[in-house]
């Protein structure tokens, strides 16, 4: 039976066994990295599928289920996906607003990390950035563990959701905003019954930023004084502060447009689900049904925040 409990111990072994991971990974890389030159898109791509491939399949042999029964699969139609890629796309300023206060504290390398990949074919990026990372986080975050928050108040499942979401990305500068996008995909995923609902808005967000990339790139390689300048320059806290205020000017204009998207959306899915509610039995997914109380912080959803504050901590350590 699916239930919170299982669902959190399942995250517990993610993350202890993507730790123990990367850590093996970090041996291996520095004792042949004299020797071998590993290409950046086979090395995110292996990493990806070590990472996300066994647990899932271990989860499926163990419950016994398939696919289709511990992910949510319905079809999306028109007018759904047409909300989830606006909803997607409006959101954006709100993240980038959340990025740029993190970096007043925290050093955030995936934009660097980022550059690194426009040497590359821009198709082979956006399936190695976007479309792989899309499917296989989502089948994890969204899809089996979320499937076992079935019996759980929409607002709680994607708040947990959210922040397990955050915990995943195993560092501090992509937990803040990586949690705020695993609280809304979960409510794509809840009102529209479909997995498929988070892998394209994960995979809009994504791609949306790669392109960007693309862009600097491209605009930095046409102006290389002004990239020797950017490079070298380490940007004041006065300067950093003025980055937080346009992103919150732009966050506050997207912002309005965003909940009017969320409610529609919310809306249009509680009205087009009435048939479903009144004629299958089964345990649906939105907010207003009575639900049973199942335990959700249980010992296994405690030791996941004591694993990652652990792993930060030695981080924070080893760095200074």
């Amino acid at each position: 039976m699916n239930t919170p409990g299982r669902g959190n111990k399942y995250f517990l072994c993610i993350l202890i066994y993507q730790i123990c991971l990367l850590m093996a990974l970090a041996v291996i890389g520095e004792y042949y990295k004299p020797d071998i030159e590993v290409d950046l898109i086979l090395w995110s791509v292996i990493t990806q599928v070590l990472f996300f491939i066994p647990p899932i399949l271990l989860y499926l042999g163990v419950t016994g289920q398939k696919i289709s029964q511990a992910v949510l699969c319905e079809e999306l139609n028109l007018m759904n996906i047409i909300f989830i890629v606006a909803i997607s796309i409006v959101v954006q300023p709100l993240m980038m607003w959340i990025s740029s206060i993190t970096s007043l504290f925290i050093e955030n390398n995936v934009g660097a990390a980022l550059i690194e990949f426009s040497n590359y074919s821009f198709p082979v990026v956006l399936i190695t950035i976007a479309l792989i990372p899309a499917v296989f986080e989502e089948v994890t975050m969204r899809g089996i563990i979320l499937s076992n928050y079935s019996q759980v108040d929409i607002k709680k499942a994607a708040l947990i959701n959210g922040f397990f979401f955050g915990i995943l990305h195993l560092n501090l500068s992509q937990f803040f905003y990586a949690a705020v996008m695993g609280f809304i995909f979960t409510y794509l995923v809840r009102y529209t019954r479909s997995i498929y609902s988070s892998i394209i808005s994960h995979f809009v967000i994504n791609g949306s930023q790669t392109l960007l990339t693309y862009w600097a790139a491209s605009f930095m390689e046409a102006n290389p004084s002004i990239y020797e300048e950017t490079a070298i320059v380490e940007y004041t806290l006065q300067e950093m502060l003025q980055v937080v205020s346009a992103a919150t000017f732009m966050a506050l204009l997207f912002l309005p447009l965003f909940i009017f998207l969320m409610r529609s959306f919310i809306n249009y899915n509680k009205k087009r689900n009435i048939g479903v509610l009144l004629t299958e039995n089964v345990m649906t997914h939105l907010d207003h049904n009575p639900r049973v109380r199942p335990l959700i912080c249980d010992w296994s959803f405690w030791a996941s925040i004591v694993v990652f504050v652990i792993y930060i901590g030695s981080i924070f350590l080893n760095y200074y």
